[in-house]
């Protein structure tokens, strides 16, 4: 890995630590963050020639990055993941199999093509399908959770930016639907929850929880994604009951030093 993160690292502490009464100083410390930002992206996507490679070297830094950091750095590393992707969507645009789709799209002539192309659109909705069906404190449930959780954050990610007709077509299969999306609040609100009585026990630190009725924060966004890939993973330990299991991967992910843990027992 050659690509220098330190300079927007820098900055988004720099922001971080801005008085947020202090609008003048926010917003010019915020347009210095957001042109490295994109500075960076515009690069990594020239390099990289596509948003898929743009966002796999992302991806694969920060993980590796935010492995060797110390815990109370892991909310700020992912904000800057969570900016950077979308940075990368909004520069480099629809993959090259998206971009041949939508030039295939334009010029379909054969009937049967299409009945080919359309059986194959609504199957693929039907298969990216997540039941969320078992109650919500067992496994299988907290399991079906998970999936729609999955299925929601990437939704989200895919279809943020600027829409269009052909995006929102390709994007139609991956679409949750409500039973799905709620199923996915369920969950979110278990984990977001948890947390916030993680922190009060001072079992978990380093989070910046959101009030709950506002959009997520890009450290919410972290702690949904861990604890969705947490249990989706089979190699995952389940307690008993079931739904103690959320709590691991928040505890994992943004410890406490011994100090504070036992100050907060």
């Amino acid at each position: 890995m050659q690509r220098d993160y330190a300079p927007i690292m820098n900055l988004a502490l720099e922001l971080e630590n801005t008085d947020p009464a202090d609008h003048a100083l926010r917003d010019e410390t915020e347009g210095r963050y957001r042109a490295a930002i994109d500075g960076f992206v515009d690069q990594l996507v020239a390099e990289r020639r596509s948003a898929d490679a743009a966002a796999r070297a992302v991806n694969d830094d920060l993980d590796e990055i935010s492995a060797l950091s110390a815990a109370e750095l892991h909310s700020t590393y992912d904000k800057i993941r969570y900016d950077l992707l979308n940075r990368i969507e909004d520069v480099a645009g629809p993959s090259p199999w998206q971009r041949a789709a939508q030039k295939r799209l334009v010029g379909l002539g054969g009937v049967v093509l299409v009945v080919l192309l359309a059986a194959g659109y609504f199957g693929l909705r039907q298969y990216n399908l997540t039941p969320v069906t078992a109650p919500l404190e067992t496994r299988a449930g907290l399991e079906q959770r998970a999936n729609a959780l999955a299925k929601v954050l990437h939704y989200e990610s895919w279809a943020s930016g600027r829409r269009g007709m052909i995006k929102n077509i390709l994007l139609w299969p991956f679409e949750p639907l409500a039973e799905e999306v709620a199923g996915a609040r369920e969950l979110s609100s278990v984990a977001l929850t948890g947390a916030a009585k993680l922190m009060e026990r001072g079992e978990a630190c380093g989070l910046q929880l959101g009030s709950g009725d506002q959009a997520l924060t890009p450290q919410e966004y972290g702690v949904l994604n861990k604890v969705s890939d947490h249990l989706r993973n089979k190699a995952s330990q389940w307690r008993d009951p079931p739904v103690l299991t959320v709590l691991d991967p928040i505890r994992s992910g943004y410890p406490c030093p011994a100090s504070a843990g036992q100050a907060g027992r």
